[in-house]
């Protein structure tokens, strides 16, 4: 519209991928978290400094009364106009299946084993990119 005055701080979002992203344990870098963001690394810095009694709050909280912090890795680009919540959802569902113990409470992670079947649309996706899992084998599976 003519003679709108932008809204100041305002950046439009609609163009700009989102990450998917995990926080890792310090020593292990084992992965004990999963998130999306358009600004991982802003997101990372709102994690640490939590007050709340989330798990991941006290997950963090406890990592710096020994002075240590999580470790933020980028697991996937979503390019804009994408879904970022089937990717967000792919990631958790793929860890918490690989055994993974998420601090996740959202989107069937608090489920015990948080494995729900993928559908034939999901497994296209996620083998485009290399991130779908093989079929365990039957040793695996009788573990």
């Amino acid at each position: 519209m003519a003679g709108t005055t932008p809204i100041i701080g305002f950046r439009d979002r609609r163009n700009v991928p989102v990450y998917i992203y995990a926080l890792a344990e310090p020593d292990t870098q084992a992965i004990r978290y999963i998130g999306k963001s358009q600004d991982p690394w802003k997101r990372y810095i709102n994690h640490l400094h939590w007050t709340a009694a989330s798990t991941i709050a006290k997950w963090c909280n406890a990592l710096a009364k020994h002075g240590q912090k999580p470790c933020l890795r980028i697991l996937h680009e979503v390019a804009p106009g994408d879904d970022a919540d089937f990717w967000e959802q792919a990631f958790l569902r793929l860890h918490r299946w690989q055994g993974t113990r998420l601090l996740n409470n959202r989107y069937g992670c608090v489920l015990p084993y948080g494995f729900l079947p993928w559908s034939e649309r999901e497994r296209e996706r996620m083998r485009a990119i290399n991130i779908f899992p093989q079929p365990l084998t039957s040793s695996e599976a009788a573990e």
